[in-house]
């Protein structure tokens, strides 16, 4: 009933002309107010209802005036006979002009073909409907023709003109929607039905709304799948991120570690060799030597025209000292560095005939550079030294041996002849050391080339490793994990000094639970050894492995009371 009611509501809102009575009839019948409506403006209101079977049996009971479109003139001969009995006729008024009087209702009935049309100065009054019993009640006075106003016409409107003509009499007013989902009015603002132009923009409205709210979700889809991407983006830049800083802690571990591999150190290197001395013997074994543990082997004439040395060497540099975080930081692309080293190959014969000619000064000069370290590498040196002894044996031997047989001529081998003319062992070491203490000259004396080929590849390894000893000498750089708590960060802690294993670390945990305890157990102490000695003889957890107890030595307590105690940042601990 509640839904009925608000239906009637909308119906009055649009058409008041129906009292709510008839309204709720009717909506009974259609149960929708927009058919409600359209039987209004169609003129079949109350049609089919329990009213209009009502009064079709009242109209058959009583007198009423039913005027007819198909009995115009009758209807109106019969109004005039009734109301104007003694005088001549006049033309047809319509009633709607006569000027309110004072009528009694009667029962209310559907005018089924024409509707009167009242006056403007009754506009505003409900419409009744005269009964044939009332009419003679009406004074003379009241219905002279002086009071009414009479209007020619040969004939009554149709229903629907003169229904047009009603509505377009109607005050206009405010449209209302009677559904939520209908996005236009039934009605334009003069009360008349929509056309068919009217209802075809509005489904042409309704269809560019619709594909508008596709569009929207297509939008909001579209920027929906955008956002997914970027967040997918996104996530997968962080997750390269967070591999790519693992990747370059893995590099800074790896950098930063101790080189004790010697054949990973000679692979690091380039060592650039003069061709000539390729070709010679002790260059060949270094050949075969170096090639055997992969190291790279480069021509040094290659790099620089005429060299006047003949060993050079280049590093592949991964990696570049940090002076502010002290640790060696992983370079993206390889380096390539020059080391400021040469090495210069003599043989014996060759270095007697620069000291013979005092042309060693003019030898270092042209191997002189700013900032470059110069080596001399002498073969044979020693075999000089017994030869010239043993040649010096012999000449006194033939000499003596002169005086007593007859003299005879030998052919003289000319190696023997110039190691004879050379000079001595001692003129030899005193030039020897004008070059290392005077001209800061690197000597090496080899016996032969075996020992040559090794003396080269040891100097190479300990040159690859002069990079880095100089660096981080007797200290392990190693990226630690962190404890997850400060028990468990101490404990890490002190197993980072060297061969201090986890049972010792957990015998000193056991007396000294934190850092500032065991500082504080340091400061106590009278005197400097006491406090070196304060770990000695703490009790370490006994192992699987061994019978009795074990207990800290003090060489340990003696290192642990250095780590914590110590002021000189450049102290090495053993």
């Amino acid at each position: 009933m509640a839904d009925l009611e608000a239906l009637v509501d909308q119906v009055l809102s649009i058409d008041d002309s129906k009292s709510r009575h008839e309204v709720l009839a009717d909506l009974k019948f259609t149960k929708n107010a927009e058919t409600t409506i359209n039987r209004i403006f169609d003129g079949q209101f109350l049609k089919g209802t329990s009213l209009d079977l009502l009064k079709r049996q009242q109209s058959s009971n009583d007198a009423l005036i039913i005027l007819d479109s198909d009995e115009e003139q009758e209807s109106a001969d019969l109004l005039q006979d009734d109301l104007f009995s003694s005088k001549q006729p006049q033309d047809l008024v319509e009633l709607d002009d006569l000027p309110s009087l004072p009528v009694k209702k009667a029962s209310p009935v559907v005018l089924t073909t024409d509707v009167l049309e009242v006056n403007s100065s009754l506009s505003k009054q409900s419409y009744d409907l005269l009964d044939l019993d009332d009419l003679p009640s009406l004074s003379q006075k009241e219905l002279s023709p002086k009071n009414l106003d009479y209007h020619e016409f040969d004939s009554l409107p149709s229903t629907h003109d003169f229904f047009d003509q009603l509505i377009s009499q109607k005050r206009d007013r405010p449209i209302v929607e009677i559904d939520d989902d209908e996005d236009e009015p039934l009605t334009n603002p003069n009360g008349k039905r929509k056309t068919t132009d009217d209802m075809v923009s509005s489904r042409e409205k309704k269809r560019l709304e619709v594909d508008e709210r596709k569009q929207q979700k297509a939008d909001a889809a579209e920027a929906k799948r955008i956002q997914k991407e970027q967040k997918a983006l996104e996530k997968q830049r962080l997750k390269e991120q967070k591999q790519l800083e693992k990747e370059k802690t893995v590099l800074l571990e790896k950098e930063n570690r101790l080189r004790l591999d010697r054949t990973q150190i000679l692979q690091e290197m380039l060592i650039d060799i003069h061709p000539q001395f390729l070709q010679s013997k002790p260059g060949q074994l270094l050949e075969a030597l170096l090639k055997s543990k992969e190291a790279h082997l480069r021509d040094l004439t290659t790099y620089e025209t005429l060299p006047n040395y003949t060993i050079g060497w280049r590093r592949r540099c991964q990696s570049e000292w940090d002076q502010n975080s002290q640790a060696f930081v992983p370079l993206e692309t390889t380096k390539i560095v020059k080391e400021p080293v040469v090495l210069i190959y003599l043989d014996t014969l060759t270095f007697i005939n620069h000291l013979q000619a005092d042309t060693l000064d003019q030898l270092v000069n042209s191997l002189e550079r700013p900032g470059r370290q110069i080596m001399m590498l002498i073969e044979g040196l020693e075999g000089y030294y017994k030869k010239k002894m043993l040649i010096t044996r012999r000449a006194f031997a033939s000499q003596v041996l002169q005086t007593t047989t007859t003299n005879t001529k030998k052919k003289s081998n000319s190696i023997n002849q110039a190691i004879s003319e050379g000079p001595g062992k001692e003129e030899v070491e005193e030039t020897l050391n004008y070059l290392q203490l005077m001209r800061h000259v690197m000597l090496v004396t080899t016996k032969d080339a075996q020992d040559t080929a090794s003396w080269i590849e040891s100097l190479t390894i300990d040159l690859g490793l002069g990079r880095y000893k100089s660096k981080n000498l007797n200290n392990s750089f190693k990226v630690s994990k962190c404890g997850h708590d400060a028990h468990d960060t101490f404990f890490k802690m002190l197993q980072e000094v060297q061969l201090c294993t986890p049972a010792i670390a957990t015998s000193i945990m056991s007396h000294y639970p934190t850092l500032q305890s065991l500082h504080q157990a340091y400061q106590s102490t009278q005197t400097t050894s006491e406090a070196e000695l304060m770990l000695a003889d703490l009790e370490v957890e006994r192992s699987a492995l061994q019978i009795r107890d074990r207990k800290i030595n003090r060489v340990m307590s003696r290192k642990m009371y250095t780590i914590f105690n110590s002021q000189d940042p450049e102290q090495i601990i053993y």
